[in-house]
């Protein structure tokens, strides 16, 4: 036990108050561990930051620190990606010069370079327009095939130029249009061949068809797992909302987290530059498409009925989607509340008191196709 130094005894009673009060202070915050202490032989201390609400973000003082991209598919990380090319540097921009690659994308999540980085960048999108774009680059009418101007046959790439068997067959039967994909899950049917699409699509939205499309199999939850869950395993986050201005999150962590939002690619890339260091200058004229401005109307068209039956499939990815988002300690917290929010008009959520009651909504109409 500390004992009171005799000095502060009788003769100084206000001192000594002072001092027992400190002291009271100082092991109630060691109690609720809001100091690292890391006795001998203990793992290394993790980065820890409190972010609150502010006009700006921030990171961490990382001495050292290295950047690995995590890059979800179809969420813009192939434009983002193009900026680190030497041809696309700017005098003063220090993001550019960090070495992102290799990139944790798909299967290549390389252990080695994973385990080694301080910092993860992801680069995310809208869950639902995601998976959109991600039904459009797999489906095989929109591969272009044309002779290439040293006369051989080519094709704009997508994954739709790939697509076999049972996958080129869930497109063709199963869908056809993005409205009536949107349906899929919503149909009361009987019938053996929509009973077997409802389930095809059921395994779409869930990451759990790698035929059918990579980047639906390979979605934020898996990111998540390979990297958040596994680097940072006590990961701990919570909101404090006060008329939707002041927020709040406390974050201890072993990586830190930065954040890139694909409708707000260029202004996070430069405010992120600017906290490394950098004059925050970016070229941003370069935008890689896979010629989706050539896709055929019927495999991109939906009804807001549609859009909201695709936020319902989606709600477990949208919430891994925002937890992403929180975790990020670039964005401020005005920027996470305005990417929650237009989630939530997009996908008419804000329709309901509350989350949990759209998410019940959403269990309830699955359930009554299935009855």
């Amino acid at each position: 036990m500390v004992g009171i130094p005799r000095k502060l005894g009788p003769k100084f009673p206000g001192r000594r108050r002072r001092y027992i009060v400190g002291l009271s202070i100082l092991a109630v915050l060691v109690s609720r561990n809001l100091f690292d202490v890391a006795p001998i032989g203990s793992p290394p201390v993790r980065y820890e930051q409190t972010v609150r609400y502010e006009q700006i973000g921030r990171v961490l003082n990382i001495p050292n620190r290295t950047i690995m991209m995590v890059h979800v598919g179809k969420s813009g990380g192939s434009t983002f990606r193009r900026a680190f090319s030497r041809q696309y540097y700017r005098p003063g921009n220090l993001l550019q010069r960090f070495n992102i690659f290799p990139v944790c994308h798909m299967w290549a999540c390389q252990k080695p370079k994973l385990d080694s980085v301080t910092s993860l960048l992801w680069v995310v999108r809208n869950p639902v327009d995601r998976i959109i774009s991600t039904y459009k680059y797999g489906h095989p009418e929109n591969c272009v095939r044309y002779v290439n101007h040293n006369g051989k046959n080519a094709t704009n790439g997508i994954f739709g130029c790939r697509v076999k068997g049972s996958g080129l067959q869930f497109y063709k039967n199963c869908a056809s249009t993005l409205e009536y994909f949107a349906s899929l899950a919503f149909t009361n049917s009987s019938q053996h061949d929509e009973h077997r699409c409802r389930i095809s699509a059921e395994k779409f939205f869930g990451g759990r068809d790698q035929i059918s499309s990579n980047h639906a199999y390979y979605n934020f939850k898996y990111y998540k797992t390979t990297t958040i869950d596994k680097y940072n395993p006590v990961t701990k986050w919570k909101l404090e909302w006060n008329n939707e201005t002041n927020y709040n999150t406390t974050i201890i962590r072993d990586k830190e987290i930065l954040v890139v939002r694909n409708e707000h690619m260029w202004e996070d890339a430069a405010n992120l530059d600017i906290l490394l260091g950098g004059n925050g200058d970016f070229n941003t004229d370069q935008k890689v498409t896979h010629g989706s401005e050539k896709y055929h109307n019927h495999t991109s068209q939906i009804s807001v009925l549609g859009y909201k039956r695709l936020c319902c499939m989606l709600h477990e990815e949208i919430d891994v989607f925002e937890e992403i988002v929180h975790l990020a300690i670039n964005l401020n917290g005005s920027a996470k509340v305005e990417t929650v929010r237009e989630v939530e008009r997009k996908c008419g959520i804000e329709e309901y008191p509350s989350r949990l009651e759209w998410a019940e909504s959403c269990r309830e109409r699955l359930a009554e196709a299935l009855s």
